[in-house]
């Protein structure tokens, strides 16, 4: 039970630039915590009164900034390997090029 509403329900304060989720089963609820354990943004009545009750919970807004910090860094982890294979992919290259001219009959 994912406890995530569709229709997004802008708030003032933030200039109606960013939405805010809400809860659909405590309909007057935003969605503010991340179960850790359901792996899944939740409301506080959910971890008070509801499903995840049992559940270890985090604040949503630093969930959402470390695994933000953790794909950065592992793009960034793949881009670096991603460049060395092209530079690897251009040094073979250059090497059957080597090859196939050393390896053509002479004229």
């Amino acid at each position: 039970m994912s406890g995530i509403s569709m229709p997004l329900h802008p708030l003032p304060e933030q200039q109606q630039q960013q939405q805010q989720l809400m809860c659909e089963e405590h309909k007057e609820e935003r969605i503010n915590i991340y179960c850790l354990s359901c792996e899944t943004p939740t409301c506080s009545m959910c971890k008070v009164f509801g499903a995840h009750k049992d559940c270890e919970v985090a604040p949503l807004q630093s969930v959402y900034k470390r695994q933000k910090t953790e794909l950065s860094d592992g793009i960034a982890i793949l881009v670096a390997g991603n460049d060395r294979m092209q530079a690897i992919i251009s040094q073979m290259e250059d090497i059957c090029r080597n090859i196939e001219v050393r390896a053509e009959p002479p004229r």
